[in-house]
């Protein structure tokens, strides 16, 4: 997304589950720059198919995150974060995309409740020791 697509007088710009790129020029256009959802516990799982990545590494407790964009891939600082168990059996199919995707939403909810009564974001950075990137497929994992 370059500049000239964000309308004037964007308080936000707000992304989930994306894997197009926000320019650093198109958040300097929106008053507050941008946000999006990852679902996964930033800075864990990285890059998409965090779902499959969290199932397949046998994680006890995921989540979701709102993170600020940033110039590398879900790397911003956490506005907000929730975790939830992750049952036995369950897969990407049957228990990602609804439960986490709830928790998305209500994470979303509060940041821009955050935004709109403060007039800013919260922000805290991301800890690198415990980064890790989820591949783009269920094979061998890309280098942060």
């Amino acid at each position: 997304m370059a500049a000239s697509e964000i309308a004037p007088g964007t308080d936000l710009i707000v992304t989930a589950h994306s894997h197009a790129r926000v320019t650093r020029e198109a958040l300097a256009a929106a008053k507050l720059g941008g946000i999006g959802y990852h679902p996964s516990l930033l800075p864990r799982h990285r890059g998409i198919a965090a779902v499959e990545w969290t199932i397949k590494e046998g994680d006890p407790i995921a989540g979701g995150t709102i993170y600020h964009l940033a110039d590398r891939m879900d790397a911003g600082a956490i506005a907000a974060q929730e975790w939830v168990f992750v049952k036995k059996g369950e897969t990407a199919a049957n228990c990602g995309s609804a439960r986490w995707c709830r928790c998305g939403q209500k994470l979303l909810a509060e940041v821009i409740d955050h935004a709109k009564a403060h007039g800013s974001l919260p922000a805290k950075p991301q800890d690198e020791e415990f980064a890790t990137r989820a591949p783009d497929s269920l094979g061998v994992a890309d280098s942060l």
